[in-house]
């Protein structure tokens, strides 16, 4: 009974990432293309996988490297949300309030 559960499982989730990338190959003013590497921490899942954790852990592991990372989130939970970018902060001070940013990206 779990697998029929999980091949059902696993032909939706194809059909739909067969149809994303279909999409996006019809609109590629869609795609944006960053110009630093980008690492992908989440995916489909929700609420308490995990996911904030291993962004600051690889966020503080980038920079015993000397790297700069920066992290891109959706802000989720915040109070006002904005459709434009909004720095949390610059790396040094804290540039936005729980309002505006959410509890996640403040914590990070």
């Amino acid at each position: 009974m779990v697998g029929v559960i999980l091949r059902a499982a696993a032909s939706v989730y194809g059909a739909a990432a067969t149809w994303r990338r279909r999409w996006y190959a019809r609109e590629p003013a869609r795609v944006r293309r960053l110009g630093r590497p980008v690492v992908s921490v989440g995916n489909l899942s929700v609420g308490g996988s995990g996911k904030t954790p291993v962004v600051a852990h690889l966020a503080r592991l980038l920079q015993t490297l000397g790297e700069r990372p920066a992290i891109l989130t959706r802000g989720y939970a915040r109070r006002r949300p904005s459709a434009r970018v909004t720095v949390v902060s610059d790396g040094t001070n804290v540039l936005q309030g729980l309002e505006t940013a959410g509890d996640e990206p403040l914590m990070l």
